[in-house]
Order: C-alpha cells, then structure tokens, then sequence
C-alpha cells in the first residue's frame, strides 16, 4: 500500500492495520494538530463519479484546511483511478492511499478510519454529491456542542443526477433536531448506514468496539457506531446537503440477509447493551411490511439462496407469525428461475459485474 501526502511525497507504508503510518496515526488522542474533521473518500472503479465528488467536496473544504483534512483511498481500481489520483486534475491538498489488493468493504471502512487523523470522521461516498454549505455545517455542528454523531438529511437520485426528488426523511421538517443516543437509534434504526451522510467522533467509534462483530455483517460499521454512543447527543440535521446516487448496488445478493438478520440482531444487542429500547419494535412497525419482505425474499431466491441456506429460519425467527409463514412459503415454493424472471427483468436490476 502506497501512503500520499499532499507535496505528492509516496513513501511504503503498510500500516493501515497497525495505526502507524507517519503521516498520521488513528490512535485516539496521539496525533499532534489533529483537525477536527476527516473527509475520507474510498473507491473503487468509478473514475468519473470521483471525480465529480473531490469537485464538490474541495471547493467547500479548501477554505476550511485548517480544520479539514481530505484523504482518498483507492480500493485496488483498474479503471483509470490511479491515473487520475497522480494527475493535476486531483485537490493539491488531498492525501492519497493507494491499496494493492482488494479490500473487502469492512476491512475498506476499518483502513478508512485508521489512515485518517481527524476528531471527527465522514466516510464520503465516491458516487455521492454534496450540496453547498454540507463542510460548513459539519463543522458549525461539531463546534457547536461536539455531539457523539452528525446524521444528515439527504436527496435520493440515479446515478446520472437526471432525477433526485426524494427526500430520505420527509417526517420532520427541515430543522435540526438533537436527541439522546436511545432515542435516535429508535427513530432511525439503520439510516445511518448510508454512510456519507454520517459523521462519528473518534471516541465513539473506540468506545463501540465490542459491538463490531461477525453476526452484524453488513451493520458491522453502524454497530461500532451506535454502540459507541452510550450518555453522547446526537444531531440530525434536517436540511438536506447531500445527494445520493443510487445506481447498480454490487451488494444487492447480500441484502436480504444484511436487512432481514443482521439488522435484527444488531438492534436487539444494542438494546440489551442499554444502548436503547424498543428499536427492534420500531423497525417491525415502520421499517418491515408483508410487502417488503416478500420482496426481499424474491431477491434472495433470485440470487440463488437455497432452501437449505440458514438465512430463511433465521430471517423467520426476528418476525411475526404471519410473517415467518409468508417467508417459509417463498423458501419452499417459488423456483429460483421464476424468482430471477421477476426481479432482473426490470433493467436497473441486472446483474451488473464492477469489476472481476
């Protein structure tokens, strides 16, 4: 792995596991003129998406260096990344990590964490967009009464901008709300996990270690997060500074298993943990319908989810009666072949391969 600092100096450095890279240590507390806020942008084979967010993203952080630092962090790109993370064309002042092999996602956020210097982290999406004023308030949040987390409102778009009405959170007006740690884990129980929108202290992401586990794949992240927010604020900020793009999601065969398992058992520790209460109803009421699990459900048997695989008693266990029989009937009666015909036929669902 190659680390980059801004004088474009590339030294050998294979420390993303050890914390001991000598252009900044993630160690809590250690690093000397630590700014306040690290923007990270991991990626991986989307050139032009970059491209377009590092624009956005340094003309609102170039006014801010003394409190702002930028890092890339390449994923082992084969597109032309490289080439344009050594060119004129990138931010003078953002620092580069080019890995040599591919990371998987948790490993990309851990070395994401680790490689950045700053009391406050945003691991910024390379296919995402800020809006003006999005640097500004976080940093305006953060000096205003250093909350454990910063969640932002968000527009949600395609891939190529030409739509983004949608507004992710439409419920509460666009105002700042902040909550205690219980209650914004209970109104927003995974939100969170689209990750350009979030912004952790340090300390809290030391402080939830023991939540980072195996059981919680795909909320691993989100886990350490919320588990790390025990007695700290957290603040929503409700107008909405940032757009998401959402394209092809190379992740899709995982999802049914991320949303209708881990997420469960992620919210169920947490409320043992006294992290919060009443989550797991929360997410039953509001965020899981009949429909949407039958959805779910077609999208694993068009992946290839076999009727043997754990995932249908496990996914049944976290529901009501109604909805484990809806589930154990999609497991033993709908063909993986007519499963794939319904799902994939719409256009945007193809199967589309990033890179092999």
């Amino acid at each position: 792995m190659l680390c980059r600092n801004s004088q474009r100096t590339r030294v050998d450095c294979r420390c993303w596991q050890s914390s001991s890279c000598p252009e900044g240590s993630g160690d809590d507390g250690l690093t000397l003129n630590r700014p306040l806020l690290s923007v990270v942008v991991p990626t991986i084979g989307r050139c032009e998406l970059l491209r377009h967010t590092l624009s956005a993203l340094a003309g609102q952080i170039r006014p801010h260096l003394d409190q702002v630092e930028l890092l890339v962090i390449d994923n082992a790109s084969v597109d032309g990344t490289r080439e344009f993370l050594s060119s004129a064309g990138l931010p003078e002042f953002a620092r580069v990590i080019t890995n040599g092999d591919r990371l998987s996602l948790d490993d990309s956020f851990l070395r994401c964490i680790d490689q950045s210097t700053g009391e406050y982290i945003n691991i910024f999406g390379d296919d995402d967009v800020p809006f003006p004023g999005f640097i500004e308030k976080a940093l305006a949040i953060i000096r205003g009464g250093s909350p454990g987390m910063a969640y932002f409102n968000r527009l949600i778009g395609d891939e190529d901008l030409s739509n983004f009405g949608e507004l992710a959170h439409d419920g509460w007006g666009m105002v700042d709300r902040t909550l205690s740690a219980p209650e914004f884990i209970r109104r927003f129980t995974h939100h969170p996990g689209f990750v350009s929108a979030l912004i952790f202290s340090r300390t809290v992401w030391r402080d939830g270690e023991e939540f980072y586990r195996k059981e919680f794949d795909g909320y691993k992240f989100l886990a350490r997060v919320y588990g790390g927010l025990l007695d700290r604020t957290c603040v929503f900020i409700g107008m909405p500074l940032l757009v998401q793009r959402r394209g092809v999601q190379i992740w899709k065969n995982d999802w049914p298993r991320y949303w209708l398992v881990s997420m469960p058992s992620l919210l169920l520790a947490l409320e043992a943990g006294g992290r919060t209460t009443d989550a797991v109803a929360t997410w039953r009421t509001t965020e899981v319908s009949v429909i949407r699990i039958g959805i779910d459900c077609i999208v694993a048997k068009a992946y290839g989810y076999r009727v043997a695989d754990p995932f249908w008693a496990h996914a049944a266990s976290y529901q009501s009666l109604r909805r484990r029989a809806l589930i154990r009937m999609l497991q033993y009666l709908v063909p993986p072949s007519v499963a794939g015909w319904v799902y994939f036929r719409r256009g945007k669902y193809k199967i589309k391969k990033v890179q092999s």
